[in-house]
């Protein structure tokens, strides 16, 4: 058995399994294409920084919508797209 694993945008990965390109994907969404299969494997937990003044961070919990809105947020990774592993 060969397995390769590849990082894509994930935009692109439904249309790569209908062209049988991949095997699989893994999502961090569900994707609308009925011709597909889905179901959740694992629930990632996010977490938050910020500076120790900021007022969000004197709060014991925080809703999405109190702080996405009005702060910049970024998520990125050390990996260029398309990088295989």
């Amino acid at each position: 058995m060969k397995v390769e694993i590849f990082r894509q945008v994930s935009e692109r990965l439904p249309r790569e399994v209908l062209d049988r390109n991949v095997d699989f994907a893994l999502l961090a969404f569900e994707p609308v294409d009925k011709d597909l299969e889905s179901f959740p494997i694992l629930q990632d937990e996010l977490v938050l920084i910020m500076s120790p003044d900021d007022p969000l961070a004197k709060r014991a919990s925080l809703r999405l919508k109190s702080w996405a809105s009005n702060h910049l947020w970024h998520i990125t990774s050390k990996l260029p797209r398309g990088t295989k592993l």
